[in-house]
């Protein structure tokens, strides 16, 4: 975990970046980056890009696939896949925005 400055210098920001299949149910995230070259293409295609807020809509029973909503529509994706994409967690503030 990384806590740098924020931009007034007066309080800490936490950023805490972790893999999308590591959420649960109703965290609002915001996507950092993709990791694999070859699934970032498909994924951008499909309106998942990098600063992208959204939230963990579901979660199959197993655990694989994992839902997210992508304005408005429901994107479906696998654990393998999900676990090369890097989001971090938004705050209870921001998530109130994303209901």
């Amino acid at each position: 975990m990384v806590f740098p400055f924020c931009a007034d210098k007066r309080y800490l920001c936490s950023i805490m970046q972790i893999n999308l299949s590591h959420c649960a149910v109703g965290e609002a995230i915001e996507i950092v980056s993709i990791e694999d070259d070859f699934i970032a293409t498909k994924l951008i295609e499909m309106g998942v890009t990098e600063k992208l807020q959204t939230k963990v809509v579901l979660i199959a029973p197993l655990g694989d696939p994992i839902a997210i909503d992508i304005n408005g529509f429901i994107l479906s994706i696998r654990k393998a896949e999900a676990r090369k994409i890097l989001v971090k967690k938004l705050s209870r503030n921001q998530n109130a925005i994303l209901s």
